[in-house]
């Protein structure tokens, strides 16, 4: 497989997809497969319809995130790109509107429209849009029509809550509150999900709750409760890094899944960025900077083949967790280089919402990162 990574911190959107474009396509050759991430402050519309005077017939997918993930560090601000080429590489992409539509049929056609191409095997690249009711069931719905025997990663768009909506990508345009998905045959890689967080001792009921928002805990107001559990409790910081102790619900293998909050209501209710189901029994979660720096280098570990160094690591990082972590003396990306010698390209977005699995079966959730080689 041929390759290629740039990215661009101009401030005019068309000048700027155009440097990252053309940094890529010096070592890749022409693209089967390309990926664009960007952040909030773009025209996303003009970046998609520079992408494609560049790219050809290149299938295109991505999202506009919390920032990107290079080999230096994270970029606040600027556009990038992968794009990937070669004989045994196939693809297809699906843009799908979501407005008033049944979530899971949102994600069946979603599946249909990719498995039209033909390709029995490969990786499915998910991109919600964060903000969107029952992320959970749209994936279900994937799922369902396309089955297990495809590697699926993703994440979900989002501008820092600067506005109701953010942006979702593929060839096919640039759309706001929509579903993108790709599937790519002929990769060689190998993948990691996890987060480092460890749940508390007391289990909490989660008595009241519909779609994202939750009412009552224990029988009682949620936020009571999340106050009095956590460690810490500022609720002024949310839309920043959400809660230093998140929620966690363990599934048959005790994976914990994280859910955390964005907002608190006046009557004590809370407002989750991904869905949580009424009577599911949670836990509060805690863990230090070095919990989650350890975890992220386990991660990277796992990833790593004994007779080939990677060609790249593609990276969906939840920016809450990016967050509680930056500033200190060994982040996650510092953890990543230190796994890969810092020679391997990395490539990536900070996410509201991350899309992997424990097993077969993809799931969403929330300050967690997904770890993808390429061989």
């Amino acid at each position: 497989m041929n390759f290629g990574i740039g990215f661009s911190k101009l401030e005019d959107s068309e000048a700027a997809a155009g440097e990252a474009i053309k940094k890529a396509l010096k070592s890749s050759g022409a693209p089967v497969f390309t990926m664009i991430f960007t952040t909030d402050s773009y025209n996303q519309e003009l970046i998609i319809k520079t992408a494609k005077t560049f790219l050809g017939n290149s299938k295109l997918a991505g999202i506009c995130g919390g920032g990107l993930i290079s080999s230096e560090g994270v970029v606040d601000h600027g556009v990038g790109v992968l794009v990937m080429g070669g004989p045994e590489l196939k693809a297809e992409t699906s843009l799908q509107l979501c407005e008033s539509r049944d979530p899971r049929e949102v994600g069946e056609s979603a599946g249909e429209t990719l498995l039209k191409s033909g390709i029995s095997n490969g990786a499915v690249f998910i991109f919600p849009e964060s903000s969107s009711k029952h992320i959970s069931e749209m994936i279900t719905g994937i799922y369902n029509v396309m089955g297990p025997d495809y590697t699926y990663m993703g994440g979900g768009s989002g501008d820092n809550f600067n506005s109701k909506n953010s942006y979702q990508f593929t060839e096919e345009g640039a759309s706001e509150g929509a579903l993108a998905v790709a599937l790519v045959e002929g990769l060689s890689l190998e993948t990691s999900f996890g987060h480092g967080w460890k749940p508390k001792n007391v289990p909490l009921i989660m008595n009241v709750a519909r779609n994202k928002r939750v009412t009552e805990i224990n029988g009682r107001r949620a936020v009571d409760v999340c106050r009095e559990e956590s460690d810490v409790f500022e609720p002024e910081k949310l839309k920043k890094c959400g809660l230093l102790n998140p929620l966690g619900f363990p599934d048959l293998s005790n994976n914990f899944i994280i859910r955390d909050p964005i907002e608190i209501n006046p009557d004590g209710s809370m407002d989750f960025i991904t869905e949580i189901s009424p009577y599911s029994v949670g836990y509060i979660m805690e863990a230090d900077k070095e919990d989650l720096i350890s975890k992220t280098r386990e991660m990277a570990l796992k990833t790593l083949r004994s007779t080939e160094k990677p060609l790249f690591v593609l990276v969906f990082h939840c920016v809450f967790r990016h967050t509680i972590m930056e500033g200190s003396n060994a982040d996650a990306l510092k953890a990543l280089n230190d796994v890969f010698e810092g020679d391997v390209p990395i490539f990536g977005v900070l996410t509201f919402g991350e899309v992997g699995s424990y097993f077969d079966v993809p799931i969403v959730q929330n300050k967690t990162m997904m770890i993808t080689t390429f061989y």
